[in-house]
């Protein structure tokens, strides 16, 4: 999870942003303004079904990202709420 709430490459602005989290295809591009370069990513559907999910944070930077994250704003805002609202389980260290 970086700084801005992104995780997997699911950057806020990505091109194919909205592809990447309905689409079940196993894999797609991805350009966005945050990412620096193109990416190859999962897509969220492929993820969740992975059979478990972590999240490694470090340090109070990533703490305040994370109980951020957890709040009522729209995903679009934070992609780690994507995945953190998906009903599956993440662990978290």
């Amino acid at each position: 999870m970086g700084s801005d709430g992104h995780t997997v490459s699911f950057f806020p602005g990505g091109d194919t942003l909205d592809q990447a989290l309905t689409a079940d295809g196993p894999t797609l591009a991805i350009r966005a303004p945050g990412a620096g370069e193109p990416r190859i990513i999962f897509t969220l559907p492929r993820l969740l079904r992975a059979d478990g999910l972590y999240l490694h944070i470090e340090g109070e930077e990533k703490a305040a990202v994370l109980e951020a994250a957890l709040g009522d704003n729209p995903t679009q805002n934070m992609l780690i709420r994507a995945v953190l609202r998906s009903g599956r389980g993440v662990n978290v260290y």
